[in-house]
């Protein structure tokens, strides 16, 4: 199939500015050669009409009159000189500043038959330059230069701007925000570059399609489960007081109750974090005690986590923010620090540029650097024995997102891992 011609396209585009280049060089190399042709007639003229006033002086000259020329070719001595072949007098001119490079010489007969070599000084190269510099002045030559200049500027920022554009959309899709889409400047243009930026789009929606099936279905799933689980606890449950009553082992049944916790808790935090996905925030905010939120959630973890020490440094200070989202988010960290490591926990609460910052830090080992990418992924665990199902972090960077604020996670330079919730106090 034959593609449609067209002069809109970057092929066109490349193709007018090499095109542009190499006709500029054709021009320059053009101007040098016809400067040359141009300096060897203008030498031809000059000996033609040197000759004919030499020839008035050598007859002068041979008649033994005082060779002169007109009055209005007098400075012609300061430019030329006549010497006699036949015994190497000078007779006429001295020339003066001449070198090598500018003299020019000739051969002239006279009426008598007699020959004399003519020196002159001919038009230089740097004579040209200086006529043509004199002839444009420097203000056109500025002003080509400055023109040069801009017609370079436009074409290339006409070149790297559109791919400087995509290259930070692509790189905001990198980093998972998978709503961004190009600007609408690109996509209209009819070359390859809105071709890109319309592909780049179309993968976008693709892969953005694909993540919220995938969460939807793996949300559904997990519904349909969470009926049939609960009648085989049910179920478990009456077997085991069967197997009770009539003396028989229950072993069996209490690690089958096992498996079904494990997968009940499972199921939720899926839910949790599809609901979060889902989730919109139309002024579901609360005046929240930061203390007191924090300090309820250290005394609730002391219960599982007697003989951890937890230290926090407070912020005496409320901030509107939904309570039960700050809850989640705060109680995933704490629990992960104390479920991952034995070390002692710290935790502060500042009020830094604007916004709430509050570190989690432990002094274990920390992670590694592959671990730390991918540590707010679902599913993703620090240590191959970890308990848990590594959704706790995911579901905490879901809701600090929901918040307009921002999670990271880091190896504290002494020792263990921090991580860090920023938290706008206006949105």
């Amino acid at each position: 199939m034959i593609k449609k011609f067209r002069f809109y396209s970057l092929f066109w585009k490349i193709f007018a500015i090499i095109w542009l280049s190499q006709a500029l060089i054709l021009l320059s190399a053009s101007l040098i050669i016809g400067l040359n042709a141009e300096r060897a007639q203008q030498n031809t003229t000059v000996e033609r009409k040197i000759e004919r006033q030499v020839q008035k002086v050598l007859h002068r000259y041979e008649n033994s009159l005082q060779p002169h020329f007109p009055p209005w070719l007098k400075p012609f001595d300061e430019l030329a000189e006549i010497i006699d072949l036949q015994n190497g007098f000078r007779i006429f001119g001295h020339l003066m500043h001449a070198n090598d490079q500018s003299t020019r010489s000739f051969i002239v007969e006279s009426e008598n038959h007699f020959k004399y070599k003519v020196n002159y000084v001919s038009l230089t190269r740097g004579d040209a330059l200086e006529q043509l510099w004199q002839r444009y002045g420097k203000v056109h030559v500025l002003f080509s230069l400055f023109f040069v200049s801009v017609f370079s500027a436009v074409i290339t920022t006409l070149m790297a701007n559109p791919i400087r554009r995509l290259k930070k959309h692509v790189t905001l899709l990198s980093d998972g925000e998978l709503h961004t889409r190009v600007n609408e400047k690109l996509t209209r243009r009819q070359d390859e570059i809105g071709g890109l930026a319309n592909s780049i789009n179309l993968m976008a929606e693709r892969i953005n399609a694909l993540i919220d099936d995938k969460q939807q279905l793996l949300a559904d799933v997990s519904h349909e489960l969470k009926a049939p689980i609960a009648r085989m606890q049910v179920a478990n449950e009456m077997a085991s007081q069967i197997a009770e009553e009539n003396n028989l082992p229950t072993r069996s049944h209490q690690q089958i109750d096992k498996d079904i916790q494990i997968l009940t808790a499972l199921i939720n935090e899926i839910l949790d974090l599809a609901k979060l996905d889902n989730a919109t925030m139309n002024g579901q905010e609360d005046l929240v005690d930061l203390d007191n939120i924090i300090l309820e959630t250290i005394d609730a973890a002391h219960y599982d986590y007697p003989s951890r020490e937890i230290r926090y440094t407070g912020l005496n200070k409320t901030f509107p923010v939904s309570q039960r989202l700050f809850y989640r988010i705060f109680n995933n960290l704490l629990n992960n620090s104390l479920k991952h490591t034995d070390s002692d926990i710290e935790i502060s609460a500042i009020e830094i540029d604007n916004q709430i910052k509050v570190a989690v830090r432990d002094f274990g080992p920390g992670l590694q650097p592959e671990v730390l990418t991918n540590l707010f992924r679902p599913f993703t665990r620090g240590e191959s024995k970890a308990t848990g199902f590594g959704l706790g972090m995911t579901i905490a960077a879901k809701a600090t997102e929901k918040l307009a604020g921002k999670i990271i996670a880091s190896n504290h330079p002494e020792q263990g891992l921090i991580i860090e919730i920023y938290l706008p106090l206006k949105r």
